[in-house]
């Protein structure tokens, strides 16, 4: 999801990116979420710090998993935060947090899984760097984090269809997320373990989940 250094922040497509994304996926998006969400290991007890949050659609997606455990949302978006608040704000388990996840930040508290979805892509690579130390300081030892987003593929010979909606809608910084070797910045940043898991079976989604 294009974000802060992206060209659409606090605009009517950030504002509406997850109806495009279920659009493109014909109406399955969010239960592909849901299915990516409980592979990240998230259950009764589980903690989550989410990154990216939006509007709130994950952070209903984790209760239904994690229940009244904790859960923090990160946005910088005031229009996000006042979805999100619509959302998720009657929770007291839930958190909201106004802060930029593209610098050092220190929450005070770990937990057992960081987790954001379609925004990575959207940043450029040391900006990347950091959304992942941050995640890496923020999570408990044995925890993870967890990038729901694009996987590694070649544009070129991609399927017509995703190259056509890709092209259309994307920031310049997917285009080298999509050749990024996200398993070897995790092993940079700290993180080991590193596995992936493919919704579809087709490399165009990815869920990419390291431990510390």
């Amino acid at each position: 999801m294009p974000m802060e250094n992206g060209p659409f922040i606090d605009g009517i497509f950030a504002y509406f990116y997850e109806e495009l994304l279920n659009t493109a996926t014909l109406g399955g998006y969010g239960e592909i979420l849901m299915t990516a969400i409980a592979h990240s290991g998230a259950h009764h007890g589980t903690s989550v710090l989410e990154f990216a949050t939006g509007p709130g659609a994950n952070c209903r997606r984790f209760l239904r998993l994690i229940g009244k455990s904790p859960y923090v949302g990160i946005d910088i978006s005031q229009g996000m935060k006042k979805r999100f608040m619509k959302r998720c704000g009657d929770r007291d388990n839930v958190r909201f947090v106004e802060t930029s996840i593209t610098e050092p930040f220190d929450l005070h508290e770990k937990f057992d899984i960081v987790f954001i979805s379609f925004a990575f892509h959207g940043f450029p690579h040391d900006k990347q760097r950091i959304i992942m130390e941050n995640a890496y300081n923020h999570v408990k030892d044995n925890g993870r984090f967890c990038i729901f987003d694009y996987g590694t593929f070649d544009l070129e010979t991609a399927h017509p269809v995703v190259e056509k909606i890709f092209r259309a809608v994307e920031c310049p910084h997917a285009y080298n997320f999509i050749k990024l070797d996200l398993k070897e910045m995790a092993r940079e940043i700290g993180f080991t373990k590193y596995k992936e898991w493919y919704p579809l079976n087709v490399p165009y989604l990815r869920l990419a989940c390291m431990k510390k």
